[in-house]
C-alpha cells in the first residue's frame, strides 16, 4: 500500500557531497524529513530512469560526514532503477532520505513512494 507518492528531479543546482575522502566526483542528492505518526517498519522506494541510491538517517545528515547517523541504505539495483530501504522507525525521531545517483553528475527526475 502506497500511503505518500512524491515527485521530484535531481538538477545542476541540487546540493552536492563527496561520497568518500579520495573521491573528487560530485554527486547530487535531495535530502527527505520524515517522520511517523506510529513505531512500526516501513518501506520507502524510488523508481526512476536512472540508477539510484538511498540513505536513511537519524536525527540528521552531514554531506560532510555521509556516513555519520546512517541507518540503512540501498544502492539500486531495482530494474525500474530505483532503491528499496525497509526499516523500523520509530514516533518522536526524525529520519533523513538521502536519494542521490550511482553516477557522478547524473540528473533526472523520480518518485519517492512510502
Amino acid at each position: 500500500i502506497v500511503h505518500s507518492k512524491f515527485t521530484s528531479a535531481l538538477t545542476i543546482t541540487s546540493q552536492i557531497y563527496y561520497r568518500g575522502v579520495c573521491s573528487l566526483s560530485t554527486y547530487f542528492y535531495e535530502a527527505f524529513r520524515i517522520n511517523v505518526s506510529r513505531s512500526d517498519h516501513y518501506t520507502v522506494t524510488s523508481n526512476s530512469s536512472f540508477q539510484t541510491y538511498g540513505y536513511l538517517y537519524e536525527h540528521a545528515f552531514y554531506s560532510f560526514d555521509p556516513s555519520r547517523n546512517q541507518i540503512a541504505m540501498n544502492h539500486g539495483g531495482c530494474s525500474d532503477g530505483g532503491f528499496m530501504i525497509r526499516h523500523f522507525l520509530r514516533t518522536n525521531i526524525t529520519y533523513i532520505l538521502i536519494v542521490t545517483t550511482v553516477e557522478s553528475n547524473k540528473v533526472g527526475s523520480f518518485i519517492i513512494m512510502a
